[in-house]
């Protein structure tokens, strides 16, 4: 069985994009009026919509779940867990989002992805969300850990909860029959 779950971005994220857009365009007017279109500030500008367009790419779009594997799909990226690795999944609160510090990605234009620490947990978080209420903390046997956002965050729990005990169980069974010969 196949779910998608989408994305859907809170009121915060759609006002820091928006101004964010806004104050590209105002940059961009001024430094083309202003400035006349100088050398260095074309640079500047073009250093920024680089960053800005790097950002894009890593936009978060969906999760695509199935008995296999978690897909996280953004715009270029695609983040693949397999079911039976995942350890640990449960909701978080968003106290606890809030401790987080951005090291390389967003907070807010677009949503919340990149990389983020926690200082207290001295953890390195990989996060996929739209939004800060409906987060999900995903822990695989490799340590790596991922927080994304879902519209229905325990509906997405039960299934990866039932989706990686019955396929543990299809590998102990199918490893137990192998040792049996």
């Amino acid at each position: 069985m196949e779910k998608k779950y989408k994305y859907r971005y809170d009121r915060r994220c759609r006002r820091i994009t928006a101004a964010l857009l806004l104050i590209l365009a105002g940059l961009f007017v001024w430094f083309h009026f202003v400035l006349g279109g100088d050398y260095l500030p074309a640079w500047g500008l073009f250093f920024v919509v680089c960053i800005i367009t790097l950002y894009i790419l890593s936009i978060p779009r969906y999760i695509l779940l199935d008995d296999a594997a978690l897909e996280i799909h953004c715009i270029v990226d695609l983040t693949r867990i397999h079911i039976e690795d995942i350890e640990l999944i449960r909701r978080i609160e968003r106290s606890e989002f809030r401790r987080l510090w951005p090291l390389l990605g967003s907070y807010g234009f677009w949503g919340y992805y990149g990389y983020y620490f926690s200082f207290r947990e001295w953890t390195l978080y990989k996060v996929y969300a739209a939004e800060r209420n409906n987060l999900v903390l995903i822990e695989d046997i490799y340590e790596d850990t991922y927080i994304v956002s879902c519209d229905d965050p325990d509906g997405l729990i039960a299934f990866v909860s039932e989706a990686r005990d019955r396929k543990r169980a299809e590998i102990l069974r199918h490893t137990a029959g192998q040792i049996a010969k």
